[in-house]
């Protein structure tokens, strides 16, 4: 396309032709001609960049908006443009940031809109995939660092020596576990394992005195259950966790649709002991996944 004594403005208008049927190059040679002309130098400097941004010259087209930018702060498309070639070459924070600049300028921006977008959903995507890698590079057990024998590896207290260490570290906390402030998770899976305890032997002791034969073994036999589970839990045994994470989800399933029933016919008597051991059993499975490989 000559260009020979035509103005700025039907260059402007022939770069754009050229740039809309993919003749880069013939394109990019009418945008720099129109670098010199004072009213058009921006525009000349934008389709250069989205010219090298459609060759896939990514780097340079980042550095072209970048440069632009700095003598034209107020046009919008040189802020997507630089977003645009940021996003291109994976960094998307960066791109983010460009697009939020864009869209200062022009709130209607749909393009900055969608692109800020889809970088905000690659960048959620890449941090949950590199959280993803590190949790499964650790191991399900670790040597304490104290006393060398095998322990969970989430967990902060070795049931060998009974010190406060962190296993993935590899570093001893303390000597005394109860100087080290326990976490929520292990504070509530502390209260379970407790209660699991105090109700088992409470069901133990109740079923030995009622005098109904059947009634009183089943009660035992619940009774021990939760007592040996209890104690289990307490002492981070691994099968242990296992079956009470998915005893509990079972049992809150049972819950939940003896919920449902309670509603649906209207009888109200058993809901604030279902809520309650809905609440028992969630706590459990939240604090049992976040001490061990189970649930998690």
């Amino acid at each position: 396309m000559s260009t020979q004594g035509q103005t700025p403005s039907d260059i402007l208008s022939k770069a754009k032709i050229a740039y809309s049927q993919g003749l880069y190059p013939q394109a990019m040679v009418m945008y720099r001609q129109l670098l010199t002309d004072h009213q058009l130098e921006s525009e000349g400097l934008k389709g250069l960049g989205f010219c090298l941004q459609a060759t896939c010259s990514h780097v340079e087209a980042a550095d072209m908006f970048h440069s632009a930018i700095s003598r034209f702060p107020n046009d919008p498309d040189l802020a997507f443009g630089h977003g645009l070639a940021l996003q291109s070459l994976g960094r998307h924070s960066e791109a983010i940031t460009a697009f939020d600049f864009a869209l200062k300028q022009s709130p209607n921006h749909t393009a900055a809109k969608q692109h800020r977008d889809a970088s905000n959903q690659a960048l959620t995507s890449a941090q949950s995939n590199a959280a993803n890698q590190a949790a499964s590079a650790i191991p399900a057990m670790l040597p304490c660092p104290k006393c060398k024998q095998p322990m969970p590896a989430r967990s902060r207290l070795c049931p060998h020596c009974g010190v406060m260490v962190d296993p993935i570290a590899g570093q001893i906390l303390s000597g005394r576990a109860e100087l080290i402030a326990d976490t929520p998770a292990e504070k509530v899976y502390k209260v379970v394992s407790w209660l699991r305890i105090g109700f088992g032997a409470l069901w133990i002791i109740v079923g030995f005195l009622i005098p109904i034969p059947f009634v009183g073994v089943l009660l035992s036999i619940i009774g021990s259950w939760f007592l040996f589970t209890g104690i289990g839990l307490l002492m981070e045994v691994g099968w242990v966790q296992f079956i009470t994470y998915w005893g509990s989800l079972l049992a809150a399933l049972g819950n939940c649709m003896s919920l449902f029933n309670a509603f649906t016919i209207g009888n109200y008597a058993g809901v604030p002991f279902d809520l309650i051991a809905l609440t028992v059993h969630g706590l459990t499975m939240w604090s049992i996944s976040k001490l061990s490989d189970y649930g998690a």
